[in-house]
């Protein structure tokens, strides 16, 4: 057997590689042809096959006011500001933003082969809307200014914008064109802070003058305006005073006209009539059936809030687990597998129904947003008795059934003092003086109302000026009993669901 060649570091060194002829052509030949070959079409694939392959050039929009919808050839693009790529070619763009009047112009895209990797073909766009219905521009920046107001109160770290203010300079270029009547008094039932209230302050004086200026015209209107609407509204002034010097609010507190209107107020919240109750079946429930009555809304140092009203019934407890599964085998729409969509139409939370496959029939439901309680009335309309129709109730008329309920609400209230770590179920819960079960304590509940820091300040506009931010009330099973009451009220986002809000149902007029 042949011994093995041990290979030395001379052999190494005389190693030689030899390319040998292709097709008869030499190495010094084909070897810089093919590297050559190479270098080609690597700079073939960066400088011009993506042009050629992608032709078109990227649009950059901007617009005033910016978050405008951008379609081009009828297809949503995205929000501006953006920046989109648009091929060659002849295309229909079309801005568009609520409010607003639709931008809609016709553009050719060039193409740039060369570079068009490293060097990206751009085009700018500035777009400024024409306002088309100033008072819809009003409506939005009230509800923003709603939302802003329910956050804490501005620092040098956290401050709010001048929603309102901007708004109305913007609403201010046609002055005729619209109607801003009870401005004034919807900021100033929810503004929460002094920033807030200069903001009110301020797009009031433009939108009730019509100007951006003040002149003797302008004043005029100013004055005119608001001191009809403080005649029709006093309440505003309430609303005004935390806001001033202490100084200056007991000169405001000490004037004839606000003395006079807070005795009225007082009157009306201690002359009330009490509504006449009495226990009815509808639908396999129990209502509390209210005569016409008064209602008397406490809030804060606002004044109270005297509401006169028509008949209507109030279940005696909050919705159950078992009663809302039988709504979604019918409505598969609000079930938790649909939840995407949902989401996307704005109409509930992330938690919405959580857990809900793990709760026993008779429990109280919670983690239902607003909406989904309000879904759940319509779909039990087919049950109401003629004339009626089932509804969330109002903050007046949840009002008046605690009002009825008085101090015995608190004697069999599901509070943090309770030997329960969370809501019990509603059957098993004790009845107080009017009947109802529940009506403090266990789980907040939803009403119909838009949440005003002072609701008495809140005019009749408030189907104009709306807000998506519900009143809750009741309490619930977390709450200290030393810190709640009949009279306690909270703003909740309407998408909201958590684990201490639920809803009970009532049966008003059709005509309400």
């Amino acid at each position: 057997m042949k011994a093995d060649k041990i290979i030395t570091q001379k052999d190494i060194n005389d190693t030689r590689v030899v390319l040998k002829p292709v097709f008869g052509i030499k190495p010094r030949l084909y070897v810089p042809f093919f590297y050559s070959l190479a270098i080609i079409l690597i700079l073939f694939l960066v400088l011009f096959y993506p042009g050629l392959k992608n032709p078109g050039s990227h649009y950059i929009f901007t617009t005033d006011p910016p978050g405008s919808a951008i379609f081009i050839d009828g297809v949503y693009k995205a929000t501006s500001p953006c920046s989109i790529f648009v091929s060659r070619g002849e295309h229909n763009i079309s801005i568009q933003k609520p409010g607003f009047l639709s931008h809609n112009a016709y553009i050719k895209a060039p193409a740039k082969v060369f570079a068009s990797l490293l060097f990206k073909q751009k085009k700018l766009v500035k777009i400024e809307l024409v306002p088309d219905k100033p008072e819809y521009l009003l409506k939005m920046a009230y509800e923003a200014y709603s939302n802003w107001n329910l956050g804490p109160n501005p620092s040098l770290s956290y401050q709010m914008p001048m929603l309102l203010s901007d708004a109305a300079m913007a609403a201010s270029m046609d002055p005729l064109s619209f109607d801003a009547k009870a401005l004034a008094s919807m900021s100033a039932a929810v503004a929460s802070n002094a920033a807030a209230f200069r903001d009110a302050v301020r797009a009031a004086s433009i939108a009730y003058s019509g100007s951006m200026g003040l002149s003797a015209t302008s004043l005029g209107r100013l004055a005119d305006t608001l001191f009809q609407e403080l005649a029709e509204n006093p309440a505003i002034l309430a609303a005004l005073a935390p806001f001033l010097s202490s100084k200056d609010s007991m000169k405001l507190e000490s004037t004839a006209f606000y003395k006079k209107n807070m005795a009225r107020a007082k009157a009306l919240a201690q002359n009330i009539k009490k509504a006449d109750t009495k226990i009815v079946s509808i639908a396999g429930q129990e209502f509390v059936s209210f005569s016409s009555g008064t209602a008397v809304i406490a809030a804060a140092a606002a004044f109270p809030k005297a509401v006169e009203l028509t008949p209507f019934m109030l279940a005696v407890h909050e919705t159950s687990v078992g009663e809302y599964r039988k709504f979604l085998e019918a409505n598969p729409y609000w079930s938790k597998d649909n939840i995407s969509e949902l989401l996307a139409e704005g109409l509930v939370s992330e938690d919405y129904l959580k857990d809900l496959d793990q709760c026993d029939s008779e429990d109280v439901l919670v983690y239902v947003s607003r909406p989904a309680a309000m879904a759940y009335c319509k779909w039990m309309d087919r049950l109401a008795p003629s004339s009626y129709r089932f509804a969330l109730p109002s903050e007046a008329q949840w009002t008046l059934a605690a009002q009825a309920a008085g101090a015995s609400a608190k004697n069999v209230a599901i509070l943090a003092n309770s030997a329960y770590g969370g809501p019990k179920k509603p059957k098993l819960l004790e009845r107080d003086a009017a009947g109802f079960k529940g009506l403090l304590g266990n789980v907040w509940e939803w009403s119909s109302s838009s949440y005003y820091l002072f609701p008495s300040a809140a005019s009749k506009a408030k189907n104009i000026f709306a807000n998506k931010n519900a009143v809750v009330r009741g309490a619930s099973w977390a709450n200290n009993p030393e810190l709640v009451n009949l009279d306690s009220r909270g703003p909740v986002a309407e998408n909201s669901a958590n684990a201490y809000l639920g809803f009970r149902i009532a049966l008003v007029s059709k005509e309400d």
